[in-house]
């Protein structure tokens, strides 16, 4: 966003002033002493953002002052015109108040929206634009300060800059997090080791409560005999349950096998119609309802024929009516016109009227006996437009012939004054001419005045040999001769840039290799932990100890068949450990396969860490051998090299050195030159102030005071040629005021003569107008301006009159084509309606139009609808014949028996017969689900000699067996859960159940324990990852774009920006100087790092430039620590800031502004309070 235009109509103690800011300045600088309105108009400009406060309070908390003290409160006004980066442009007006205080900027003062600020201001509040966006000296002092601690605003800016703001603070916090669940040493503070105590407490109290062995056995056989039993039990019963199952089952088939026969005799008595397939009776009554159905349409559709038929004939329409209906519209929109029209013409001619007796009075005043309504009379009379034309210029030459007479009266009468007073300042005599002395002094000046450039370079003289000294003593590493360098070998840039490549490279491949060491470390490490941890479960079933089992099993059981029991006996415990540790592999698969996973890693790792470290030591071999290389090149000049890095500086040094010696030399040489050449011309400068007067130095001091003796000769021939031309000026003045007069006399002569010539042809002018020869002009110009009126108000009257006529004439003609259109289409309407008016009847006539449109519309639908009908009736005929070719189809699928009998029953007896197969279907269904399976004539056979009564008694007595043996089941089962609660009473005593929870839930709290302690670490790990991945990356774009404008702002005495990590991962900010060096924030002068601060405020403000809407950047007196050199600076870089950000500065200093006026020239936009 750009402020173009801000305008403090009514503002504190500012009226109607307005800054214009000019587009494409690099810096708009606001210059005025104080009390010039500064401090209001940056006050202003918040309030026009962001409102006027209630409570005047800074951002920082500090109570504001108040701008009501002259205009009242709701008078005050701020206006503006912003831009944003779009192109976009808004011009408001802001006043207090507490809604709708966003007004146009004009003199309606419409009200805006709420929100139409917003896209220009891009979500900034009034403390954030305070805060970012404005900046004067004490704050830019208060920021350099707490760069230093690295708090406060400066300190955030710098952490935004580092990209590492917060990240070490949650490392550390998750580093205490994991260390206060768990770390190698124990400690009771820590949980996990507290919840292990209660486990192990647990534990103890558990197997102090177990069971003897003795006990223990005779427990597990008493369960052992109750099991059997149930056992038993169980057997018998589910014996008994299915052999009555199966009595019952034939029970039930019986009646059901009743059924099927039942339903097969149903089913033979309707043999007759064998032949014709199921369902064919649902076709048959759907076709004889459809047959049925259709006959019934047809004859709906024959009824709703003749209705539409009958109504059709009783429907009339007035068709000439009808034909003529667009001439009727015409009429009708006519009618509204026509009565304009009629109550328009009693006004037109009332306005004629007014116009005539306007006539008459003009009439009265030419003194002409008229008739006002004879038109023609008063145009003969009426003067030509030719002779009024000519009347009128001849008024206007001799108005112009009048003022051209004043005018060369009154200049006569100045230029005889002005004529006598230079007259009377003349002298006799003139003074020489002093052009062949100044001829003279021209010859030897240019040779003279190299003196003067031989002053302006002794200093510059002075100052390189200074330089050079100083440039020679900053050398480092230093030479104990310079001068020998100029002659010496010196390494190349490129050969340096070539070590340098060098050294980084293989600097970089150590540090990588001692990162990934480290890495494979605390990985190893972890791992080592990791297989601790899972082999703390006891001996690990690895597959290699699974193969050893079993091959000593293999072996054992292979010597039994020669070693007989004794060998049996011996291979049993290798078959039970080989199974163990098989069945122990199984169920602990997640535990062996990680452990195998992490072994495998560990010796990965352990081979890559060996193989680099012979990587390693190539690498310091190749360092040894570039160090000594490097040596080497700067051996022949007697130098111990520092880092490629630091030799680049010393060899440019070494090279501004050889370019400012070379420098000094050509600048000793041009000023000896420079006053031999003047040493040559002084003599002749002498001579001439002696011919002038003036005193002249002695030959010695001639060198020395040349220049003041040459302003002296340059001075006096000044005045000398002064006076000779004030001379010659006067003389000519004199003669120039003298030709002037006569020019005037005559002028004024031939202005007499033209206004004779003027009478005579105004005269003539007066005749053709009809007026009598030597009338006054003031007379004629009355008579003019009357004719002139007249002829206009004739002209408007005649206007009128044609105007009525016509409106006469189109009302008649709207009345004769009415009167005729009714007497044609309606005859009965113009004899009912005698003298009524004709838009009356032609509204009536409308009004009948409408009625028989719609009656044309009735009988439209009245035809569709007959059309209609008979369509369905058609339809309705094609449907009968469909469904009696559909009945006949069906009758000739039927066998010939059939064909001549009733459809209807016949329709009927085929649906029972459907009927009793369904029946017959289902029972058979239901018969083979019962039977589960067996064939019907094999249940069919066993129920042939079933006695019923005998079948319910054996299931009685079955019952009755049942409930005896569910009654012993019981009690065996009782039995059991007896023998078992006592093995667990004995098992558990008194208080094991107890120590058995605590344990459990000691467990399970460690699960979770060790997995919060795992991700804890994990993202610990994973941060400090992330961190060191950044820190090996270039420095942030935010951070290099601060270094490059405090390089600006310092004047190149610093090259940049840098950061390191201290132990604690805390990044300290490092100022870069041009030799490499870095200086800390502590080593900065007071003014050094107030420019750092504001470096690191502009590249911030920058950046958020590139993301968002930016406001303008606001400084107040900001350069007031600076010295000269580093407020141009400051100026250049707020000036190259200007494509992304909006610099406005306000100062009271006029060094300021000629600083700004030097260093910016055509980019400085000055506006002075």
């Amino acid at each position: 966003m750009r402020i173009e235009r801000l305008h403090l109509l009514r503002y504190g103690s500012l009226t109607d002033r307005e800054l214009r800011f000019r587009p494409g300045a690099g810096l708009h600088l606001v210059y005025g002493p104080n009390e010039a309105g500064k401090s209001s108009t940056l006050a202003a400009i918040s309030d026009l953002l962001f409102g006027f406060s209630e409570k005047r309070r800074a951002a920082d908390g500090a109570e504001e002052r108040r701008y009501d003290f002259l205009h009242e409160a709701p008078s005050l006004r701020v206006c503006a015109t912003l831009t944003d980066a779009r192109g976009n442009s808004l011009s408001l007006r802001r006043r207090k108040g507490r809604k709708n205080t966003l007004l146009a900027d004009d003199e309606s003062e419409t009200p805006l929206a709420d929100d139409v600020l917003v896209p220009f201001l891009g979500g900034l509040t009034r403390e954030v634009f305070q805060l970012a966006f404005g900046l004067d000296s004490a704050r830019l002092r208060e920021g350099g300060r707490m760069l230093l601690s690295g708090d406060g605003e400066g300190g955030e800016i710098f952490a935004a800059a580092s990209g590492l703001h917060g990240l070490n603070a949650l490392r550390a916090d998750l580093d205490r997090e994991a260390d206060g669940l768990f770390a190698p040493r124990a400690s009771g503070t820590r949980k996990i080791y507290q919840v292990l105590e209660r486990h192990a407490e647990a534990r103890r109290e558990e197997r102090e409560r177990q069971l003897r062995e003795a006990e223990w056995k005779s427990l597990n056989k008493a369960v052992e005999t109750a099991n059997e039993t149930l056992t038993e039990a169980e057997a018998h019963l589910s014996e008994a349950h299915a052999r009555r199952e199966r009595l019952a089952r034939l029970v039930s088939l019986k009646p059901l096998l009743a059924r099927v026969t039942a339903s097969e005799a149903r089913l033979a008595a309707f043999a007759d119609l064998g032949e014709v397939p199921r369902g064919l009776a649902r076709r048959l009554q759907e076709a004889l309802a459809a047959t049925t159905t259709t006959a019934e349409a047809q004859r709906d559709a024959v009824r709703r024929l003749q209705e539409a038929e009958e109504l059709a004939r009783g429907i009339a329409v007035d068709r000439p009516l009808i034909e003529v209906a667009a001439d009727v519209t015409a009429l009708h929109a006519e009618i509204g016109a026509v009565r304009q029209r009629r109550s328009q013409i009693p006004r037109v001619e009332q306005e004629a009227r007014d116009l005539t007796d306007a006539i008459g009075a003009q009439l009265r005043r030419l003194g002409l006996t008229l008739e006002p309504q004879d038109s023609e009379a008063i145009r003969a009379r009426q003067p030509s437009d030719a002779g009024l034309a000519d009347l009128a210029a001849r008024l206007a030459e001799g108005d112009g012939l009048l003022r051209r007479r004043a005018e060369l009266q009154a200049v006569l009468a100045r230029e005889s004054a002005d004529f006598e007073r230079l007259s009377g300042g003349a002298v006799d005599g003139r003074a020489a001419d002093p052009a062949p002395l100044r001829a003279r002094l021209a010859a030897l000046a240019p040779q003279i005045r190299q003196l003067e450039e031989r002053d302006r370079l002794q200093p510059a003289r002075e100052r390189l040999t200074s330089r050079l000294m100083e440039t020679a003593a900053r050398l480092s590493p230093p030479v104990a001769e310079p001068e020998r360098l100029a002659a010496a070998p010196l390494p190349g840039i490129e050969q340096i840039a070539e070590f340098r490549a060098r050294f980084d490279e293989i600097g970089e491949a150590l540090r990588r290799h001692r990162e990934q060491d480290a890495a494979r470390v605390e990985e190893i490490a972890g791992l080592d932990a990791a297989i601790a941890e899972s082999e703390r479960g006891g001996a690990m079933p690895s597959r290699a100890r699974i193969e050893a089992a079993r091959r000593e099993r293999d072996e054992a059981l292979a010597k039994v068949p020669d070693g007989g029991k004794p060998a049996l006996e011996a291979a049993q415990p290798l078959l039970r450990e080989a199974d163990q540790l098989a069945d122990r592999a199984v169920a602990e698969a997640d535990r062996v396969s990680r452990h195998a996973a992490d072994v495998a890693r560990r010796d990965a790792l352990l081979a890559r860490r060996a193989e680099a470290a012979r990587q390693g030591e190539a690498l310091s071999a190749d360092l040894a051998a570039a160090k000594a290389a490097w040596a080497a090149l700067f051996a022949p000049l007697g130098l111990e090299p520092a880092g490629p890095t630091a030799m680049t500086e010393w060899r440019k040094s070494v090279d501004r050195w050889l370019e400012q010696r070379d420098e000094l030399a050509d600048l000793v040489s041009t000023i000896d030159g420079l006053e031999a050449s003047a040493s040559r011309a002084l003599p002749g400068l002498a001579t001439l102030a002696g011919e002038l007067g003036l005193a002249v130095p002695a030959a010695g001091d001639l060198a020395r005071d040349g220049l003041a003796l040459l302003r002296l000769v340059e001075g006096e021939l000044e005045r000398r040629a002064e006076g000779f031309q004030q001379g010659r000026a006067l003389a000519a003045r004199i003669g120039d005021a003298a030709a002037r007069l006569d020019r005037l006399k005559r002028e004024a002569a031939e202005v007499d003569e033209a206004q004779a010539r003027w009478r005579q042809d105004f005269d003539a002018a007066l005749r053709a107008a009809g007026l009598d020869p030597g009338a006054s002009p003031q007379a004629a110009a009355a008579v003019l301006e009357v004719w002139r009126e007249l002829s206009a108000a004739l002209t408007e009257r005649d206007k009128l009159a044609r105007r009525v006529r016509g409106m006469q004439r189109d009302n008649e003609a709207f009345s004769a084509a009415a009167l005729d259109l009714v007497r044609r289409v309606a005859p009965s309407l113009a004899e009912g309606e005698e003298g009524t008016e004709p838009d009356r009847l032609v509204e009536a006539l409308h009004d009948r139009l409408a009625e028989e449109r719609a009656a044309l519309t009735r009988a439209e639908g009245a035809g569709e609808a007959l059309a209609r009908s008979r369509a369905e009736l058609a339809r309705a005929e094609e449907r009968q014949a469909g469904a009696a070719t559909q009945l006949s189809g069906l009758c000739a699928d039927l066998p010939e028996a059939l064909r001549a009998g009733d459809m209807t029953s016949l329709a009927a007896r085929l649906t029972e017969r459907d009927g009793a197969a369904a029946a017959l279907d289902e029972t058979l269904a239901l018969f083979a689900e019962t039977a589960a399976g067996e064939p019907r004539e094999a249940v069919a056979e066993e129920l042939s000699g079933l006695d019923e009564g005998a079948a319910q008694a054996a299931l009685e007595r079955l019952a009755g067996e049942i409930n005896a043996l569910t009654a012993g089941m019981k009690e065996a089962l009782a039995a059991r859960h007896a023998a078992l609660a006592e093995r667990d009473r004995a098992e558990a005593g008194e208080g094991a159940d107890r120590a058995a929870f605590e344990r459990l839930a000691a467990e399970a709290e460690l699960q979770e324990l060790g997995r919060q302690w795992l991700v804890t670490r994990l993202a610990s790990l994973l941060l400090s990852g992330a961190l060191e991945q950044h820190r090996a990356r270039q420095d942030d774009p935010l951070l290099e774009h601060a270094g490059r404008l405090f390089a600006g702002l310092t004047s190149g005495s610093f090259e940049g920006l840098t950061r390191r990590f201290g132990e604690d991962d805390r990044a300290e900010l490092l100022a870069r100087r041009p030799d490499g060096a870095t200086v800390g924030l502590v080593g900065l002068s007071d003014g050094t790092c107030d420019q750092l601060y504001l470096a690191l405020r502009l590249a911030f403000l920058a950046d958020y430039a590139t993301r968002a809407e930016a406001a303008p950047f606001i400084g107040d007196d900001l350069f007031q620590t600076f010295d000269d050199a580093r407020t141009a600076a400051g100026l250049r870089t707020l000036a190259g800031l200007s494509d992304t950000l909006q610099p406005i500065l306000f100062t009271h200093h006029a060094s300021v502004v000629d600083i700004a006026r030097r260093e910016l020239g055509e980019r400085l936009d000055l506006l002075e309070m």
